[in-house]
């Protein structure tokens, strides 16, 4: 069990760009291609329906180690960077559709689901 953590964080420290299958779950076919990561949370571009996934670290650990997410394996630098295009453009495309809809309520919060959305086995 400890060299599969092991396995996983290094996983995290990489700085290849991997993309994961969701095996299972409500996100389940989803191809999530990470973007941005820091300490506790991660950034992805969801594929083939383009959304932004932030998911916490842990989660992501536990989907790994619960085969709710696989490594699909590593992407090509071109392909990488298609997907990064794609994503700013879905934040560019978020932030247009934010600020017309929301002008009245600036400090309304907004809720991100959990990108799992297999919480029930845990």
């Amino acid at each position: 069990m400890g060299s599969l953590l092991k396995k996983i964080r290094s996983l995290f420290s990489s700085k290849q760009h991997h993309i994961y299958v969701v095996t299972q779950g409500v996100y389940k076919g989803e191809w999530l291609v990470r973007i941005k990561q820091d300490k506790d949370t991660s950034l992805f571009f969801s594929l083939p329906d383009k959304h932004i996934r932030s998911i916490d670290n842990k989660e992501i650990e536990w989907g790994l180690s619960n085969k709710v997410l696989e490594i699909g394996g590593v992407l090509p630098q071109d392909v990488y960077n298609v997907c990064l295009a794609e994503y700013s453009e879905q934040l560019i495309k978020a932030s247009k559709n934010e600020s017309k809809t929301n002008t009245s309520n600036r400090r309304k919060q907004h809720s991100t689901s959990s990108s799992l959305g297999n919480k029930q086995s845990r």
